[in-house]
């Protein structure tokens, strides 16, 4: 398809100029002199100087069709003009319009206005129909082009407006642009209105510009000016899924028809991850004296703070016992979105009787919400340091670790630690242990372990034994620990209850 060039219309003022620029020197002063009998053409500003094009309706409910007069003498000249229909039927497309023009001395333009006619008001007719204009029966010596047609092109005067798609992704933090398919020869402005969808404008997303310009067709048939509406999508922490806005075209101009799709669904793609809630203790360890009142046990949440989530506890009787040492606890820990700790407060009672220090646990179950799981350490120990005069610890009836502390190598295979009960061994002694991971993680770094050591008659030492995972991944040296706990017989625990292993890096 050839585009056409349409010649912009030219004044009086700037046609005499070109036209003197043009004439010779001789020619010139005779076009200006009253008394030369200058012979008169007329023209079509449309097709004038070589250039073929038509006359649109850019004004929208008319077409403007300028006539030239190439010579403005002194004399009065006329030309008849009349339309004829083409595809564009008079009295439907546009009015038919004929007369005479007259050009009275030193004139060099006139104007017609032809209407359009607006056939199907409210709905857009898309393309365009053809008349033409034709010049006859110049008078006063005048004359007209060998052609003395001029092509009317008739658009429909309103404007069609839609979406340029009905859906769009977007991810958070993006700049988009709304983009429109429309069709029409003269300017116009809409703007978008948010009319739906799950996103909150000013939480998830602004609006940087809601209105849609567009000017007139030039020459060329391409945009004078334009510019589109416009969001910024918002950045933000909380895992919260897909989320939607919908956007709908509106404008105070009557003649523009918004089409389908008339509705625009941007999805935002959720760019935050939501990694599991992890509850845990933050310490294996806790320790309180018995005119206290209470022991404070400290809960936290590792990862996975966007969202809600909760984890039950409870105390779990060892030497302490639940009524006469301490009250029973149990309950849910709720966290709200970004809570990273909770606080238990375990009441614990104060007598006047000398006795060993006494212990019972606790015990993280059931983690919900945001994926929730446990962590390490799941359960804690609760110490509680008697206040009163303590009586002598009997020869031979201590229980802890040989060695509190253990440096190994990650490709050693396992870990064997010694337990030993001192000083005599006379009677059945039996005492818990369990792993509880600091740096070292359980199932990446080492194997977790429980489990119960009963002494025998006559014995005095015991071990455990606890596999090490090898990797090849270089990194820092890892911490786990193992801890002795709920000494049932006569023995207690000694100072070595706990006993640290460090997983040593062997790869380069």
């Amino acid at each position: 398809m050839i585009r056409r060039r349409q010649a912009r219309p030219m004044t009086a003022l700037v046609l005499a100029c070109l036209l003197a620029l043009a004439m010779p020197a001789a020619s010139f002063a005779a076009a200006n002199d009253v008394t030369a009998n200058s012979t008169d053409r007329f023209y079509f500003t449309a097709t004038h100087d070589g250039w073929i094009g038509e006359y649109l309706n850019y004004g929208g409910d008319y077409i403007l069709v300028e006539i030239g007069r190439s010579s403005a003498s002194d004399k009065s000249v006329t030309v008849d003009y009349t339309t004829i229909d083409g595809t564009a039927k008079a009295g439907v497309d546009y009015e038919h319009t004929s007369g005479t023009l007259t050009f009275g001395p030193r004139e060099y333009m006139k104007e017609l206005r032809i209407p359009v006619y607006n056939v199907q008001p409210g709905v857009y007719e898309p393309g365009y129909k053809t008349a033409t204009i034709q010049l006859s029966n110049p008078t006063g010596g005048s004359s007209i082009p060998a052609n003395p047609s001029a092509n009317l092109r008739v658009y429909d005067p309103e404007a069609s407006l839609s979406f340029s798609r009905a859906a769009e992704s977007v991810t958070e933090g993006e700049f988009i642009e709304v983009s429109a398919a429309y069709k029409r020869v003269t300017q116009f402005e809409a703007r978008i209105e948010v009319v739906g969808g799950t996103a909150e404008e000013g939480t998830d997303f602004l609006i940087r510009n809601d209105k849609l310009t567009m000017g007139a067709l030039n020459d060329d048939y391409e945009d004078s000016e334009y510019r589109y509406p416009s969001l910024y999508i918002i950045d933000d922490e909380e895992v919260e899924g897909e989320e939607t806005i919908e956007l709908a075209w509106v404008s105070d101009d009557p003649s523009v028809i918004i089409q389908d799709p008339k509705i625009l669904t941007i999805t935002i793609q959720d760019n935050d991850t939501n990694s599991p809630a992890v509850f845990q203790f933050n310490n294996i360890d806790y320790q309180g004296i018995e005119n206290s009142g209470h022991v404070t046990v400290t809960v936290i949440r590792s990862t996975g703070n966007q969202g809600a989530a909760s984890v039950s506890y409870t105390t779990v009787g060892g030497s302490a016992a639940a009524g006469s040492d301490f009250t029973s606890t149990s309950g849910t820990l709720q966290f709200g979105p970004y809570e990273y700790q909770k606080t238990i407060l375990i009441p614990i009672t104060d007598d006047s009787v000398p006795e060993y220090a006494e212990q019972f646990n606790m015990q993280l179950s059931v983690p919900t919400g945001g994926n929730a799981v446990l962590g390490s350490p799941s359960t804690a120990t609760v110490t509680i340091l008697d206040d009163d005069p303590q009586p002598e610890i009997p020869a031979g009836q201590k229980i802890q670790f040989l060695r509190d502390a253990y440096f190994i190598s990650e490709s050693i295979g396992a870990i064997t630690v010694t337990v030993e009960r001192s000083g005599g061994s006379s009677g059945m002694v039996s005492v818990d242990y369990c792993t509880c991971s600091v740096t070292a993680k359980s199932g990446k770094d080492f194997t977790s372990k429980t489990g119960t050591l009963v002494f025998q008659e006559g014995e005095t030492r015991k071990t455990i034994t606890i596999p090490v995972l090898n990797d090849t991944q270089h990194e820092p040296d890892e911490l786990f620990r193992i801890k002795l706990q709920n000494v049932q017989g006569s023995a207690v625990l000694g100072d070595k209850r706990l006993t640290s292993i460090t997983i040593e890096d062997d790869d380069q």
